[in-house]
């Protein structure tokens, strides 16, 4: 059985802020799905989730610079698998299926936030066992 966080309200205040720390502090979710209602809110998700980014990357380098036993390997694929994620979501949200169709972006994002946290999920996974 999966883990799942579903969080709605996730385009402004306190949901917006959840979205965050769920994926920062709680990293045994399998999947975080996020609900909102407005197209341009869901937009500024893509700021959250490369502020999420970010913070995995800035993760990552305090591991090579700073744990001794660290792989420099395993990190470097680790970065790159991150910034690979990063770019592709970027890429994706600026690209929605059916622009006129409420209905279809709706999917279109609620899919893409789907395949983001699955990656992410991924990541955290491979993150946490760095320190191994």
């Amino acid at each position: 059985m999966r883990d799942i966080a579903l969080v709605t309200g996730a385009s402004s205040g306190i949901g917006k802020e959840f979205v965050r720390q769920i994926a920062k502090k709680y990293k045994g979710f399998d999947e975080i799905w996020v609900i909102a209602r407005r197209k341009d809110k869901l937009r500024e998700l893509k700021k959250e989730i490369n502020f999420i980014s970010n913070e995995l990357i800035a993760e990552c380098l305090f591991n090579k610079l700073y744990i001794k036993n660290s792989d420099p390997q395993k990190i470097d694929e680790l970065l790159s698998k991150i910034i690979d994620c990063k770019d592709d979501f970027l890429r994706r949200v600026n690209t929605p299926d059916g622009k006129e169709n409420p209905k279809l972006v709706k999917k279109y994002y609620k899919s893409l936030i789907q395949s983001f946290d699955n990656k992410i999920g991924e990541i955290l996974k491979d993150l946490s066992e760095l320190g191994k």
